[in-house]
């Protein structure tokens, strides 16, 4: 009978070696990749945290009125979770003007409020170099348009025969072209009827910048005591105008006076033929 040889099962010290080596090698890579994973949601955080302070200041500055935003640049304290980095903000207003084609140059056409938020903050990745980060929004907040001016007067000014004289005015100012209704209700009261007739009437008229409008109205003195018109005026220039209404009494008899008067301005923006 013939013995077979022992079979040998066990480790040469080559094959340890190697095997150690390997397993070094294995735990390096998952301990660098550990390393970089953690950096890596560190910097999502940070940006994250980098666009939650950019969107509060956007929001803080499209809910301003056109009219107050100023152009400038601003910037406050910055803003601290409590552990680093910190955030610092820039909020730039800019001035622009959009118009109907791209050959438009400055001051034409429509005006905007360019809103430019910058979150800027330091961060170091995973060989300790720093690096500044910046997240940035740009939005705008448009020319408004449509405008409203409402003005209320109570008073006890007598109606003058015979010529216009102003009762009430308003200032207006807009950046561009404009078309206006303007929309005025007036309380009158009779102080005296004295030499009064049924014919007797009251004439109302407005008038931008001094210039008369078509529409008059007229209403009997004894009889109506609530004079109201809508007067609409095209493409009124950009600046400032005055609005006014003014009135007469076809008599010299009698005493009448304002009681109140109401006046609406509304302003759209012109609509080019």
């Amino acid at each position: 009978m013939t013995l077979k040889p022992r079979e040998n099962k066990s480790f040469t010290l080559i094959e340890v070696l190697v095997s150690i080596i390997i397993a070094v090698i294995i735990f390096a890579a998952l301990s660098k990749g550990m390393v970089g994973g953690g950096f890596l949601l560190k910097q999502v955080e940070n940006k994250s945290r980098a666009c939650g302070v950019t969107a509060a200041k956007m929001e803080e500055y499209l809910a301003k009125a056109y009219s107050a935003l100023e152009p400038g640049t601003y910037s406050g304290d910055p803003v601290d979770y409590g552990s680093k980095p910190v955030f610092n903000w820039t909020v730039k207003v800019e001035k622009k003007w959009m118009g109907d084609d791209p050959d438009t140059v400055d001051q034409e056409g429509v005006p905007y409020n360019l809103i430019t938020v910058d979150s800027s903050y330091d961060e170091t990745d995973y060989k300790n170099i720093f690096h500044t980060k910046n997240i940035r929004f740009v939005n705008m907040v448009p020319y408004p348009y449509v405008h409203a001016e409402i003005k209320t007067l109570s008073s006890s000014l007598s109606v003058p025969p015979n010529s216009y004289t102003e009762i009430f005015r308003i200032k207006i100012d807009y950046e561009v072209a404009k078309d206006l209704m303007i929309i005025y209700n007036i309380a009158i009261k009779v102080k005296n009827a004295g030499g009064l007739e049924a014919a007797n009437t009251i004439y109302t008229k407005c008038f931008v910048d001094s210039e008369g409008k078509d529409i008059e109205t007229r209403t009997p003195i004894i009889t109506q005591p609530l004079i109201s018109n809508v007067v609409g005026v095209n493409n009124v220039p950009p600046g400032e105008h005055t609005v006014s209404v003014q009135w007469y009494k076809d008599t010299g008899a009698g005493d009448i006076s304002l009681k109140e008067i109401n006046v609406i301005v509304v302003a759209f923006e012109h609509k080019q033929s």
